[in-house]
């Protein structure tokens, strides 16, 4: 493969990245909050050169760049659609009357290590980002009157996030899904967007 074939390749990479942070410029300007420091993330992108690693990572980071968009914005809906539903039905207080306590003995045991750690940014002023997406499920089922319309069965919560959290492993340790793999993401995600009106 041409050395030009590379520079192409890794062009096209930082192109589809630049593609993304404009769409996540537009959801910040529709009223998401996101944070800024993806425009500033946007302009040093643009200036990196690829070039120098293999054929085989280019071609997996290509690859995967859109399913950790897709991944991002799954995972972070999951986590709003749970905190509307909880503080609509139960208030300000529904993290510490609604969550299961091993979920929120894990999230003060990983908000205290982060706080041993001042110079870095914490992860988010919400005790739900702290908590594994693996617990996203547990919540749902331990509030399930607050969520049994939205869902087919609790059969479905498990088998559908279990086979998700799966996924997103392999992507977050910066690994790539089989096409297989992809697909049936894609499906989850179609009935993600019907379930809650995407």
């Amino acid at each position: 493969m041409s050395e030009t074939r590379h520079v192409d390749r890794a062009k096209r990479f930082v192109f589809r990245a630049m593609l993304a942070l404009n769409d996540l410029d537009e959801l910040a300007d529709s009223g998401v909050y996101l944070r800024d420091s993806h425009r500033q993330f946007g302009r040093k992108l643009a200036d990196l050169s690829f070039a120098e690693f293999s054929p085989q990572i280019q071609d997996g980071a290509e690859k995967m760049s859109r399913l950790y968009v897709a991944f991002f914005c799954f995972e972070n809906s999951v986590r709003e659609l749970i905190s509307h539903t909880l503080r609509e039905a139960y208030g300000e207080t529904w993290w510490d009357t609604r969550i299961p306590p091993n979920i929120k003995s894990k999230v003060d045991n990983r908000k205290d290590e982060e706080a041993k750690n001042l110079w870095h940014q914490p992860r988010s002023r919400d005790n739900i980002n702290y908590a594994d997406f693996g617990d996203m499920p547990g919540i749902i089922l331990r509030n399930w009157q607050d969520f049994e319309d939205m869902f087919d069965s609790q059969e479905w919560v498990k088998s559908r996030f279990g086979d998700m959290e799966k996924s997103r492993n392999v992507i977050a340790h910066n690994n790539v899904l089989e096409d297989q793999e992809i697909d049936r993401i894609e499906l989850y995600l179609r009935d993600w967007a019907r379930i809650v009106g995407l």
